[in-house]
C-alpha cells in the first residue's frame, strides 16, 4: 500500500470517528422509546436534523436556511439554485434536506454533480460518512453500509438507497436512469 493510501485511510478513520463521538446515544432509551422519538423528529425536520446532525448545528438556523429546507423536503419533486455567497452552508443545507428524504424513505437516488469529479466525490464525503459512523442514524434507521457497494464515488446503502458523485464529462442519465428517480443537488 502506498503512503498516499495509508494516509487516505488515516484521515478518513479521523474524519468517521469524529461524527461516532458528535453522536452519542441516550443508553437510557428503549427501543419503544427511540421509536416514539424518531416518529416525532421526523413531523419536525429542523428537529430531526438538529438531533441527527448535531456537530454541523451549533447555532440555530437562519429563517432562509429553514425556508429552503421546508422547501426542499415538502415538494414531491424540486429542482432549486441557492444563489447564496461562498460560507452559507449551501452544501450543508442540501445535505441535510437529502438526507432526511433519504432515511425517511422518500428519495431512492441521489446524485453529487460538481465542476470535476473530484470535487464532486469531496460532497459526497459527508453522506457517506454520517451513513456509516453517525451513532443516531444507525440506533434510529439501522446499519446503511453495505458491504461491496461501498466507494468515494459510489455506494449504495442497505436501504438500497444509491448515492453517485460525478464531474463534467460524465453523463448523468445513464445514472439517472436507476429506478426511483434522481435527487440533484
Amino acid at each position: 500500500m502506498k503512503q498516499i493510501d495509508r494516509d487516505a485511510i488515516r484521515d478518513w478513520d479521523a474524519f468517521t470517528d469524529g461524527i461516532r463521538k458528535a453522536t452519542p446515544l441516550d443508553p437510557d432509551m428503549s427501543a419503544a422509546d427511540i421509536q416514539r422519538h424518531r416518529k416525532w423528529l421526523e413531523d419536525h425536520p429542523i428537529e430531526w436534523i438538529q438531533f441527527f446532525f448535531k456537530e454541523y448545528t451549533e447555532y440555530p438556523f437562519a429563517k432562509f436556511h429553514v425556508r429552503v429546507i421546508l422547501r426542499l423536503i415538502h415538494q414531491e419533486e424540486w429542482y432549486e439554485v441557492l444563489s447564496w455567497s461562498r460560507e452559507l452552508a449551501k452544501s450543508t443545507v442540501c445535505m441535510f434536506a437529502v438526507m432526511y428524504l433519504v432515511l425517511t424513505g422518500r428519495k431512492r437516488n441521489i446524485l453529487l454533480i460538481s465542476s470535476n469529479k473530484d470535487n464532486a466525490e469531496r460532497l459526497l464525503a459527508p453522506y457517506r460518512g454520517n451513513l456509516e459512523a453517525n451513532q443516531r442514524i444507525i440506533a434510529y434507521y439501522g446499519k446503511q453500509q453495505s458491504f461491496g457497494n461501498w466507494a468515494e464515488d459510489e455506494f449504495i446503502t442497505k436501504g438500497r438507497v444509491a448515492f453517485r458523485a460525478l464531474g463534467a464529462g460524465q453523463s448523468p442519465v445513464a445514472a439517472a436512469m436507476k429506478p426511483y428517480g434522481p435527487m440533484y443537488c
